[in-house]
């Protein structure tokens, strides 16, 4: 394990990563993503602290509770409206850099986008009613706006993540690795199963479509194919370059008669058939949300807003006291307050919300499991060689019940698993840069959750912090907002090469026409500055 092989690790982590489709443009988007999901925590977080100090007050009629609660609703209402224009800005980069992900999600993931319109609305009508009518109405009636504009802010949440869980895992998927059998990319797998509508059924020879590794079997009235992710990938990328279906993969499954007969169909036309079925038999108001990780995504991006919000609120009240401004009494009882409230919900992130969403990452994308925890010999990897393979123990035990269990090994993942021959995709596995970007994630969390108990007891025993342990609670939002950084990080560049995975990639999802490198560049440094400004724009407002 010498310094050169770790450099050289990280150095082909950033190649492999850069070497897929479309670096600049996922590099810009990336930067609105990323904001608006630094903004999008608070909205679905301080509502929740403003919640539970409503509760509180309405038990022990405290003034206190009721001041804090309605500072949350202060600092809510600021951050929503910069929210709702990062997020209209990353809708515009989304509509401008990626048109055929547009197009394509327009036609078969449309009832998330739509729905999240109404998630919105609620969110700005009970946002607003609470904040211009708090003064004039009681306890209850605020507690019922808040528990509303919660359910605004998480139903919209929801939708968005409906979006990117089946970007994520697509509805039908049937991953290439099970701990019982191991590895199955020699039997054509990942697969996603689709439904095929009678007009085409009728033309597909099942014999000939199983020596490419599909499988068509009727059940209950449907013909159900069950697809490599290679042969979906192939159908995206040829009705993206307007292939014919004589050009097709499909003319190796049809009938010779079907062939003549459909030999200048195009393979867009076919493909929108098939999937225009599966919505129908799936209904098209639930197909994406039957993603398997959907639900466990949801959990943990909420958890990642409370925890995130309640570090903040203690980050204000700890730069409060060191600046010497207000009550003191009062800042140390809210950052008592806000302290125990932000360990609480990152123990319940990590050992539960994060729990589920890490089993459903380990049973549907166990590639991406095997590039996070680093199952390789090809590069270094923290788990292994820094801390002797016990988090590899640790995550099958929690994955597959043994600790014994095998995880999935990056090194079996063949690097063409995804493609044919011709395919411009060179390699199929996700980065490995997840790895890293992972462990350094789950390093920093542990750091700030084992820091914050120590000073929560000292808090609670002395009643009151020095100004060493103040800056650090002052800096512990910044912390906190890193490992989510990382988080979200780890999500998207851990479903490269692929856009949608199995389906497009960013290749076929970008707008052909566009800038060069150097003007996206200059696009990224323009976004950064304003954003810049615009960040010391709202700290200010938040600090009087």
């Amino acid at each position: 394990m010498s310094p050169e092989w770790i450099l050289e690790s990280l150095r082909g982590a950033l190649e492999q990563w850069a070497s897929y489709p479309e670096p600049e443009r996922r590099f810009i988007s990336a930067i609105g993503i990323e904001v608006h999901w630094v903004i999008l925590q608070y909205v679905m977080g301080l509502p929740l602290i403003s919640l539970v100090a409503q509760l509180l007050y309405l038990k022990t009629r405290d003034r206190f509770w009721e001041d804090l609660a309605w500072k949350m609703v202060k600092g809510f209402v600021i951050v929503f409206a910069v929210g709702a224009a990062t997020g209209t800005a990353a809708e515009f980069g989304l509509i401008l850099l990626w048109p055929n992900f547009t197009e394509a999600g327009g036609k078969w993931i449309y009832f998330p986008f739509y729905a999240e319109i109404y998630a919105f609305i609620i969110e700005v009508i009970f946002v607003y009613f609470l904040y211009y009518g708090w003064r004039r109405l009681g306890p209850i009636p605020r507690i019922v706006l808040t528990s509303l504009v919660i359910l605004g802010a998480w139903y919209s949440a929801a939708m968005i993540l409906a979006v990117n869980s089946f970007m994520v895992a697509p509805t039908g998927l049937q991953p290439a690795y099970t701990p019982g059998t191991g590895p199955l990319y020699g039997e054509g797998y990942p697969k996603i199963t689709l439904y095929i509508p009678p007009e085409v059924a009728g033309a597909i020879d099942p014999e000939r479509a199983k020596a490419l590794g599909i499988v068509v079997r009727e059940s209950e009235g449907l013909v159900e194919a069950s697809l490599p992710v290679k042969i979906t990938y192939r159908l995206f990328w040829e009705a993206s370059k307007g292939f014919t279906v004589s050009q097709s993969v499909l003319a190796e499954v049809l009938k010779p008669n079907a062939l003549e007969e459909l030999g200048e169909a195009s393979v867009a036309k076919v493909l929108d058939s098939i999937l225009y079925y599966t919505l129908e038999v799936h209904d098209p108001l639930l197909y994406p949300l039957k993603s398997p990780v959907w639900l466990p995504s949801v959990g943990h991006a909420i958890g990642s807003g409370v925890v995130i919000s309640a570090y903040t609120v203690a980050g204000a009240y700890a730069l409060r006291l060191l600046r010497g401004s207000g009550d003191a009494k009062r800042s140390l009882r809210a950052l008592r307050f806000s302290l125990a409230l932000a360990v609480a919900s990152l123990a319940i992130q990590g050992a539960v919300l994060g729990h589920e969403q890490a089993l459903a990452i380990a049973k549907y994308a166990p590639e991406v499991l095997a590039a996070m925890e680093g199952v390789t010999d090809e590069y270094f990897s923290i788990s292994r060689h820094l801390l002797l393979g016990i988090p590899e123990r640790l995550v099958a035990f929690l994955a597959y019940g043994s600790f014994s269990a095998p995880l999935p090994s990056y090194d079996q993942i063949p690097v063409d698993y995804c493609s044919f021959p011709d395919s411009p995709i060179v390699d199929c596995r996700p980065p490995i840069l997840v790895h890293y970007l992972y462990y350094t994630k789950v390093g920093m969390a542990l750091a700030l959750g084992v820091a914050t108990l120590a000073l929560l007891v000292k808090l609670y025993r002395w009643g009151s912090l020095g100004r060493r342990d103040l800056v650090v609670v002052a800096a512990s939002p910044l912390v906190a907002q890193t490992v989510s950084f990382l988080g979200w990080a780890v999500r998207e560049v851990g479903r490269k090469p692929f856009t949608v995975y199995g389906l497009f990639t960013p290749a076929e999802a970008a707008n052909p026409v566009g800038p060069d490198t150097a003007s996206l560049a200059l696009v990224g440094v323009y976004l950064l500055a304003i954003l810049a400004v615009l960040g010391w724009a709202v700290y200010r407002f938040l600090w009087r």
